[in-house]
C-alpha cells in the first residue's frame, strides 16, 4: 500500500529519462526481489551477455530498512521489459550486488529515483 507514489518521465528520440516517488504505508505480503514495473517504454535489450540494459542511476531512501543495508541503493533497468530492479550493498565497502529483497524494507520505505534508459 502506497502513501505516496509518483512519476514522470521525459523522451527524446531513443532515450527515456524517468524519475519517481515511492512511499510505503505497508508492504503487504509478496515475498522475493523489490522492484518498480509498468516504465512508459520497454528498455532496449542491448547486450546478451545480460539483461541489465538502463542507466543505473543513485537513489535517496529514508527509513524503511532492515538489517545490514548500506548506502546507496542502485537501480537497473531490465533489457526487453519495463522494469527497475534495485540492488544494494550488503557489507560497509561491498559491491552494489545483491538484489534488494522484500526482508531488507519495512513497511515505511521510501525512495526517490531517475533513470536513463534507450529504447529500441
Amino acid at each position: 500500500t502506497y502513501t505516496t507514489r509518483s512519476g514522470s518521465y521525459v523522451k527524446i528520440g531513443k532515450l527515456v529519462f524517468v524519475d519517481g516517488d515511492i512511499q510505503l504505508s505497508s508492504k503487504g505480503s509478496n515475498t522475493g526481489n523489490v522492484k518498480i514495473e509498468g516504465l512508459p517504454f520497454t528498455i532496449y535489450d542491448r547486450t546478451g551477455g545480460t539483461s541489465l540494459d538502463g542507466g543505473a542511476s543513485l537513489c535517496a531512501f529514508q527509513g524503511g530498512t532492515n538489517g545490514n543495508i548500506y548506502n546507496p541503493i542502485g537501480l537497473t533497468g531490465t533489457g526487453g521489459t519495463t522494469d527497475i530492479q534495485m540492488y544494494i550493498a550488503t557489507s560497509s565497502g561491498a559491491n552494489i550486488s545483491s538484489n534488494l529483497t522484500n526482508t531488507k524494507i519495512t513497511d515505511s520505505f521510501s525512495i526517490r529515483f531517475s533513470l536513463t534508459y534507450r529504447i529500441a
